[in-house]
């Protein structure tokens, strides 16, 4: 290690090849007498520049420290892999898909002998002149499907297509697995149809286009434990991996104790004021207009009250009670209005609507 002040000292006397230049960069300067870097201290940037490009500047300050210089972090090692070496390096795609559907399937199955499933995962392609490829790829849940894991490498495969340089053949190919957890083994039940084999294709979609655009680029809303209706959920993008996933249906149960209401299939990003008249201060409203239509009430149930969340806010600042009520028009359409305010506690209650049932 040079001391302070003595980096350029203890440079001098090193061939220019320990700039980490190249070979014809390299060459070019031997040929005009520059064969140490200390030949080079000495000489302006500009002229340097012009005749042999930034890299050899840009080197020369690094090594002067100067300059910063971006070091890649050492990757951790996977925690299961399975890799392919060939007698006879591999030239074209359809050789690596082939190749890729020998790994995945020893690895799948030693992930699902210790019980694991993976979410990262890495396929290193070693040319024969030593330059390494490696493909990334990440899934939404967990994954040990040999099928899948496949399906998405080989979309990732296509990708490449275009820009695709084997060099002198490929002779080395790795699959690594990253981001292992213990997978929960989930009970089929006599009722699983349809809808279970759609909300498992839907998985695999997502993971398809996570890979395609990123996974931080597409959300999904998942429960939190609020009882106000707009707080119910926050959206989070796939590779979020915090908190606990539930069912919308028992979450819903929960918040409400047991009892189930319901909940509109559309609720409106923001509660919309509308002018109600009801027959009574507390009663539900008789007709209502929102957005310039005027609906009559056929039917309608309710309050169902939801107090505001004090500990979250200032008591200054806190909002106000909420009773809210499904209405169905003459019509035949069905609402969720809300009251804000209580005539009891001397506030001036509006209406608002909600959601919309159907």
């Amino acid at each position: 290690i040079a001391p302070d002040g003595q980096t350029a000292t203890a440079l001098a006397p090193l061939p220019v090849n320990a700039l980490r230049i190249t070979m014809q960069q390299a060459e070019r300067l031997e040929q005009v007498g520059l064969k140490t870097i200390g030949a080079l201290l000495g000489k302006p940037r500009a002229p340097l520049a012009a005749r042999y490009g930034m890299t050899l500047v840009n080197r020369l300050d690094q090594a002067l420290g100067q300059k910063g210089e971006t070091l890649s972090p050492i990757t951790a090692p996977p925690d299961y892999r399975t890799y392919l070496q060939f007698p006879e390096p591999l030239l074209l795609l359809d050789q690596i898909r082939q190749a890729l559907a020998r790994l995945a399937q020893p690895l799948c199955d030693t992930l699902r002998t210790d019980g694991i499933g993976a979410r990262a995962f890495t396929l290193s392609l070693y040319r024969v002149d030593g330059h390494v490829r490696t493909i990334p790829l990440r899934t939404g849940s967990l994954c040990r499907d040999t099928d899948h894991l496949c399906r998405l490498f080989g979309e990732a495969l296509n990708r490449l297509q275009e820009d695709y340089d084997a060099g002198f053949g490929i002779e080395h190919i790795v699959l690594n697995a990253f981001a292992t957890e213990t997978a929960r083994h989930r009970q089929p039940r006599l009722d699983d149809g349809p809808a279970t084999e759609d909300a498992a294709a839907f998985r695999l979609l997502l993971d398809r286009y996570g890979n395609r655009l990123g996974f931080e680029n597409i959300h999904r809303p998942l429960p939190q434990h609020s009882h106000i209706p707009e707080r119910a959920e926050q959206w989070r993008p796939l590779s979020y991996a915090g908190g606990k996933t539930e069912c919308w249906r028992d979450f819903v149960q929960h918040l409400q104790g047991g009892d189930f209401p319901g909940r509109p299939i559309i609720l409106l990003p923001r509660p919309e004021p509308v002018a109600a008249i009801a027959a009574v201060p507390d009663g539900p409203p008789l007709r209502f207009e929102w957005r310039r239509l005027e609906h009559r009430v056929h039917k309608a149930e309710g309050p169902e009250r939801i107090a505001p969340e004090w500990w979250g806010r200032p008591r200054a600042q806190a909002a106000l009670t909420r009773d809210y009520f499904r209405i169905e028009d003459v019509q035949g359409y069905r609402f969720w209005l809300f009251r804000l305010g209580l005539y009891e506690r001397g506030e001036n209650p509006r209406w608002f609507l909600h959601g919309i049932f159907s």
